[in-house]
């Protein structure tokens, strides 16, 4: 499936970012708990692997809960 996100004109010229129609079906409450629950499990990791002086695990377990907010902020968005 193409993606439908492309940028067009704006207020006083600058571009704005139009996401294109929401997808056809709502997430589940499943999918957003699971989301959530990377989200803790990723942060608690990546304090707790800091502070044992494991870093590149402090960084997985990071990267893991920053795409957790990334598809948290997608399923709120589509659930409007």
């Amino acid at each position: 499936m193409p993606d439908r996100r492309f940028f067009r004109g704006g207020s006083a010229g600058r571009p704005a970012f139009d996401p294109g129609p929401p997808p056809e079906e709502p997430t589940s409450i499943g999918e957003t708990a699971c989301y959530w629950l990377l989200y803790v499990v990723g942060l608690s990791g990546a304090f707790l692997h800091w502070q044992t002086g494991n870093r590149l695990l402090a960084f997985i377990c990071l990267a893991a809960a920053v795409s957790a907010v990334h598809f948290i902020v997608q399923v709120s968005r589509t659930a409007d």
